[in-house]
């Protein structure tokens, strides 16, 4: 159970990092005065297994709910 906490809580902060990462492109690319900084191709791969990440996660909080003791 320690391990599952331990990457838990590196997924919570690596997704704000990814918030982060966003921000600063945003940034950088209205700095150097470009609209779209992502190819349609990349976003799309990018998007594609950020919705396969999420799916994944979102199964996981019944999984631990069926393994713990009942109230």
């Amino acid at each position: 159970m320690a391990r599952i906490e331990e990457q838990i809580r590196g997924l919570h902060e690596a997704s704000a990092e990814i918030g982060g990462l966003f921000g600063r492109l945003a940034d950088q690319s209205r700095a150097a005065s470009v609209d779209r900084p992502v190819s349609r191709q990349r976003a799309d791969a990018t998007v594609r297994l950020l919705n396969q990440t999420l799916s994944r996660l979102r199964r996981l909080p019944e999984v631990l709910e069926e393994m713990t003791e009942p109230v």
